[in-house]
């Protein structure tokens, strides 16, 4: 792993998180806040406060730990996430038209300009860790909202293939399935005008069962008991970086939750494995709902996939007399449950042997498939010189010895 910053910019930023489980979920009927809410995945409070009290929070408070220091900042850039995003008519990024969730990505446009001050989002939060006792991997997740005067809708949408920003106002989706690929998950923070409870939507990327083309997202509905969703309902909240220009959240402008995704969704895809964040707002939670502020896609690694992929056709190690011609190196391949196509890489060093035409060649072969899971195998060939050399000896002779005369 290379460590990242510790705090990322609103513009084009990248991070890699490679773990190997995932989140939490919840439908919108089963996911009601709690205050405070039991220790999730490995202790992580949602409680609409980002202070601990006893679990670990987003920063640390009179007991328990924080996953950011105290000015904002990951304290493990590889496992936590925090993005700002510029807010007003300073926003340097906003959706410039009339962009629709089901969309293709291909066709969203952006620009500088601002949106209504509910939909204004200025940090975005994500953490990832995994589950001491089960293994399972869970995502906690927070935004908040400029204005408390309506219903707002922050989505963190993970999708398996990269999404970018383009300089131009445009976006490239490497997505095969209408900009996407099939599972790809939306989660959805949705706050309650008037102080009401929070909901938090789960959505997964599937061809349209209204039409049978095309593709849509389609709620679902995991067991309850395995996602939390809070907002800072009875108090303001003091933060420990910039929010809207001031340090202190309005009532019901902050929100987080969490979810358990090895648990929480049924028959979910253990092959599952995201190389984009995406950050934004819309104006509401239909499919068709215009997209209002965004920040810039973050490149990741979320996987389910531990399972690495398997070389194929790695030779055994062998032998060679110095006069013997050195073979090529084998075609290794490699096969993956997951993916398709795993990564293979060749290297090749020679170490000498003492004598000048003997020496070992060590060969190594390498797959990753794109979950980052890795195997390996080598071949050792060592070349000898156990060959003595000819001697070119000349043929006897005999010779007379001349007399000697008086």
């Amino acid at each position: 792993m290379k460590p990242g910053c510790s705090k990322l910019s609103h513009k084009s930023v990248s991070l890699t998180l490679c773990l190997s489980a995932f989140l939490i979920l919840f439908s919108t009927t089963q996911i009601s806040a709690q205050t405070p809410v039991p220790g999730i995945g490995s202790g992580f409070e949602i409680d609409g406060n980002l202070f601990s009290q006893g679990k670990d929070d987003w920063v640390m408070g009179a007991s328990g730990n924080g996953v950011l220091d105290s000015a904002g900042n990951p304290i493990d850039a590889v496992a936590t996430i925090h993005v700002i995003d510029l807010t007003g008519n300073a926003d340097l990024d906003v959706f410039a038209q009339s962009d629709k969730v089901f969309h293709d990505p291909n066709t969203y446009n952006w620009k500088a300009g601002s949106v209504p001050q509910k939909d204004d989002i200025n940090n975005g939060l994500f953490h990832v860790r995994t589950d001491s006792v089960t293994g399972d991997l869970w995502v906690t997740m927070s935004g908040d909202r400029r204005a408390v005067n309506g219903d707002s809708y922050i989505d963190f949408e993970l999708l398996q293939s990269a999404l970018f920003m383009n300089s131009d106002g445009t976006f490239t989706s490497l997505g095969p399935d209408g900009g996407r690929t099939l599972g790809d998950l939306l989660l959805t923070i949705e706050f309650i005008r008037g102080g009401g409870q929070p909901q938090f939507f789960v959505q997964s990327w599937q061809v349209d069962p209204s039409t049978s083309s095309g593709f849509n997202y389609i709620d679902i509905s995991p067991p309850p008991g395995l996602a939390f969703i809070s907002a800072n309902l009875d108090s303001t909240v003091t933060v420990p970086y910039e929010a809207f220009g001031d340090t202190t959240y309005q009532i019901n402008a902050f929100a987080e939750a969490a979810i358990n995704i090895s648990a929480a969704v049924p028959n979910f895809d253990t092959c599952f494995g995201a190389t984009t964040l995406f950050i934004r707002t819309k104006s509401s939670q239909s499919s068709s709902a215009q997209l209002k502020d965004l920040i810039a896609p973050i490149q990741l690694r979320v996987c389910l996939d531990n399972a690495p992929p398997v070389l194929v056709g790695c030779p055994a190690d062998t032998t060679l007399e110095c006069t013997d011609s050195i073979p090529p190196p084998a075609n290794v391949t490699a096969i993956d449950a997951c993916d398709t196509l795993p990564i293979v890489t060749f290297t090749q060093d020679s170490i000498p042997n003492g004598c000048p035409v003997s020496y070992t060649l060590i060969r190594k072969w390498f797959a990753e498939d794109e979950c980052g899971n890795i195997d390996s195998c080598m071949q050792t060939i060592v070349i000898e010189d156990n060959t003595p050399p000819v001697l070119s000896c000349p043929a006897n002779v005999n010779v007379q010895c001349a007399s000697s005369s008086d």
